[in-house]
């Protein structure tokens, strides 16, 4: 049970921080010399059991205070979103756990954080990461357990991600 608290804990967590982001104004260089708006390119991109997921949109968060990333990618289907948030002064490659505050990951489905799969296992990997340009780039996988019945899984393959923040 205890281990439970925590999955969801952290799944509150990786929701709460992207629903802010969207909520909030960001406050970066938004425009170009031109003043014309600046395009941040994110893509997510992964399978859930061998099936491609498909997004509708995807925001990139980098909080500079702590150093942490957070990505998203909400699906078509309006209902999921997947959460993939990380620190980037921790290194490049994240052993996924319930235990590692330094990377999680948490896939909401139903639009209900009690129907969210979090890492149980699994890696991320940031394979770029240049700061004078922000640009982070890397790979991902995981096996996923849904917060509410730790027998359901779901596998998280051929996941990668590319950011301008």
């Amino acid at each position: 049970m205890k281990h439970l608290n925590k999955m969801i804990l952290i799944a509150f967590i990786a929701i709460t921080s992207v629903a802010n982001y969207s909520c909030s104004k960001d406050e970066d260089d938004t425009t170009n010399n031109n003043n014309t708006p600046k395009v941040k390119v994110v893509t997510i991109n992964f399978k859930v059991d061998g099936v491609a997921f498909q997004s509708a949109s995807t925001k990139a968060l980098f909080e500079s205070d702590t150093k942490r990333m957070v990505l998203s990618a909400s699906g078509k289907d309006q209902k999921s979103v997947m959460d993939l948030n990380f620190a980037t002064d921790k290194g490049s490659t994240f052993t996924l756990s319930a235990a590692n505050s330094d990377a999680s990951i948490v896939m909401q489905v139903s639009g209900s954080v009690l129907d969210a799969y979090i890492a149980e296992s699994g890696n991320l990997n940031i394979t770029n990461h240049n700061t004078e340009k922000k640009i982070i780039e890397g790979t991902f996988n995981m096996v996923g357990v849904n917060a509410n019945d730790s027998k359901d899984k779901k596998n998280f393959t051929e996941g990668k991600f590319y950011a301008e923040y």
